[in-house]
């Protein structure tokens, strides 16, 4: 036991900070650090604008390099890690997911479908744990941890209130 606990934990990274942008008052920046295949889809007006760090379906299917809690195993981490950063508008929607659903995403998306069009109509975690567990039954997404954080952009002005953007989280364990 005290092996595993010196070696650490292994985890994806997806790091997100949302700015005010100085030049105009209703957009913002968006800075993203990734290390691994949790995803981030940028919808602006419904469409996909922004797929990173994975931008193919087949690619999730690859061994990620993953964040050590053990800082002194992260060389490999840092070396591929990934950063962009992307302009913001009102009514942007970020969807921030785990890689089973992010892998489902994208590949429904390159088929010609608008998968996030079902999970941004999904209102609490219940239907969330629901469809998931439809998906998987159905042998579209992967038996995985199942962990999404939806954005919606309003402008700066969301930036002042206590809880921040407007967002939703839903969660389905195992």
């Amino acid at each position: 036991m005290a092996h595993k606990i010196q070696e650490g934990g292994l985890s994806t990274l997806l790091g997100v900070q949302l700015t005010s942008s100085v030049q105009d008052g209703d957009s913002g920046e968006l800075s993203v650090f990734a290390c691994g295949d949790s995803n981030l889809y940028l919808l602006r007006n419904g469409a996909l604008a922004l797929a990173f760090p994975v931008t193919a379906a087949e690619d999730f299917d690859r061994n990620p390099v993953l964040v050590c809690s053990n800082a002194s195993h992260n060389g490999a981490a840092l070396e591929s890690a990934k950063s962009i950063d992307e302009a913001l508008h009102p009514g942007d929607v970020l969807i921030l997911c785990t890689d089973a659903l992010a892998r489902y995403l994208l590949a429904e998306h390159e088929t010609g479908n608008e998968p996030w069009s079902r999970l941004l109509r999904i209102t609490d975690k219940d239907e969330f744990s629901l469809w998931v567990s439809e998906l998987r039954a159905e042998a579209q997404m992967k038996n995985d941890d199942t962990t999404t954080l939806i954005i919606t952009w309003h402008g700066p002005g969301s930036l002042s209130h206590a809880d921040g953007p407007k967002k939703r989280i839903r969660h389905s364990n195992r």
